[in-house]
């Protein structure tokens, strides 16, 4: 899921709400008909790629999803955005989240977009606060990795910015052995 580094989801707590509302379980069954496997966790990379490693998800937690919600400054909830791509599978994903969401205080309004028009909203102006994409192509870990989580990296249209992940970002670039 795209975020949006800037207010209200700029807040931390409130971030971390959101992550521990993504119900992967329910995603998987429903969205992607139970293929595959929800055992990669949340690193890009899937089980047997030689960049994989064992990245463990928040877990599906609503009650303290919404306990963290109130502390984010947030006690009857909040209201978010979520731009949507047209396609049924980005529909139905945005839809099983917006219900996951809702249980533990947020409330989505889902906007669906034809992709043009979505990536201009969400990659070229950075209008949003919530969208997702699926379209990370880069198979090389440095690629993928930087492309998305850098500062200003192209993959990286909720402007996510810490410069403790820029160091270790150029820290890895500069490693040539894979097991550091």
């Amino acid at each position: 899921i795209l975020i949006k580094h800037a207010p209200p989801l700029d807040n931390k707590k409130l971030r971390q709400a959101l992550a521990m509302l993504v119900d992967r379980e329910a995603l998987h069954r429903v969205v992607w008909f139970g293929v595959g496997t929800t055992e990669q966790g949340c690193n890009p990379f899937p089980p047997g790629h030689w960049a994989h490693a064992s990245v463990a998800c928040p877990k599906y937690d609503p009650d303290a999803a919404k306990r963290l919600v109130a502390e984010a400054g947030y006690p009857n909830g909040i209201d978010l955005e979520w731009k949507v791509q047209n396609f049924p599978y980005a529909i139905k994903l945005a839809e099983v989240c917006k219900e996951t969401f809702r249980r533990g205080g947020v409330n989505v309004k889902l906007t669906q977009l034809e992709f043009a028009t979505w990536i201009q909203q969400v990659y070229r102006d950075k209008q949003f606060q919530l969208a997702q994409t699926t379209f990370l192509r880069e198979a090389d870990p440095d690629g993928l990795v930087v492309s998305a989580l850098l500062t200003g990296g192209q993959n990286n249209p909720g402007g996510y910015s810490t410069k403790e992940m820029d160091t270790l970002l150029a820290q890895g670039r500069a490693e040539l052995d894979r097991e550091k």
